[in-house]
């Protein structure tokens, strides 16, 4: 038997509604997002054009460039090209395993961990992982978790928070630790596609092509 058989078009799936549903709704569904092309109830079968090209709301004071990545906002019901949590995600990356100091600097708050010898990479990314998520300071709007073997996360817990993360390498004592910002977009922004079209501050739609 083969191992895939042509079932249908991809612009279009069948989906059953988590909710009532109107017809030009923007729906997400797991990864998926797109276009009600029908108005249901609750529990009934529904169909979500996934591609193609939309207007769609634009929250007015953005500016879109064509070509631009967009994402849709559940809360405010309009596309945007700003990602929540964009500034607020950081990946930090231990450089080595020496003896010494190993200093960030987070919202103001000074995150100092010490080596000992024979440490490794992971030993000093999860001590410093322990000492962000202890700190008392930072309980509320910050958390720290594992990216990799040498890396961690350190990212914001209050959506638009701008969150600021540096190392202290002048005063660390042990290898270079490197911070860099990470572009994720936030759970409840999802990317909706590419805009097709420039938008200026005034307007309040854009277009949109979906499944880009």
């Amino acid at each position: 038997m083969a191992e895939a058989i042509y079932y249908q078009d991809g612009d279009l799936i069948d989906i059953t509604a988590a909710a009532a549903q109107t017809v030009g709704e923007v729906v997400s569904v797991g990864e998926f997002i797109g276009v009600c092309m029908n108005t249901v109830d609750n529990g009934a079968a529904n169909v979500l054009q996934i591609e193609g090209v939309f207007k769609v709301a634009k929250t007015a004071p953005l500016v879109i460039a064509a070509g631009e990545v967009l994402y849709w906002d559940a809360t405010a019901s309009s596309a945007t090209n700003l990602i929540a949590g964009a500034v607020n995600v950081y990946g930090v990356t231990v450089g080595g395993a020496t003896d010494g100091t190993y200093i960030l600097v987070i919202d103001g708050e000074t995150i100092t961990y010490t080596a000992a010898t024979a440490g490794s990479a992971a030993v000093i990314r999860d001590g410093l992982i322990a000492l962000i998520n202890s700190n008392y300071a930072l309980r509320n709007t910050v958390k720290a978790a594992i990216k990799d073997a040498d890396e961690l996360y350190v990212y914001g817990l209050v959506e638009g928070d701008a969150l600021a993360v540096a190392d202290d390498n002048t005063t660390g004592t042990g290898s270079d630790l490197t911070v860099a910002e990470i572009t994720v977009p936030h759970p409840t922004r999802k990317r909706l596609g590419i805009a097709t079209a420039a938008a200026v501050s005034a307007a309040t739609v854009c277009y949109v092509k979906l499944g880009e």
